[in-house]
């Protein structure tokens, strides 16, 4: 379920990221309607999905809502998640005589 403000209606977030063991933040603004999940069965909330993360690595993420009124909220609390295993591309060998 989307947030219920009761400071105000949110018009924006600021999401962070960090690999678990740096504090070396990346952060994003997203306007609150780019935060629409894209699976039906989870229209009830707001999802976002975070990029060009390393593969096998576990990060913390957290969120801060802005209201039209102007105010940043305080960060959430760090929600851990890891990445998964990256695919290993190939190159296929082939012998001279396919070459010709």
């Amino acid at each position: 379920m989307p947030p219920s403000p009761p400071h105000g209606i949110i018009n924006e977030y600021r999401i962070r990221h960090t690999p678990s063991d740096q504090l070396n933040y990346k952060e994003v603004r997203v306007h609150g309607s780019r935060l629409q999940c894209s699976d039906a069965s989870k229209r009830d909330r707001l999802c976002y999905r975070v990029v060009d993360l390393e593969p096998e690595q576990e990060y913390d993420i957290q969120a801060a809502a802005h209201t039209e009124g102007g105010a940043w909220g305080e960060w959430s609390e760090p929600m851990s998640a890891r990445t998964h295993e990256q695919s290993k591309a190939f190159l296929e060998e082939t012998s001279s005589a396919d070459l010709f």
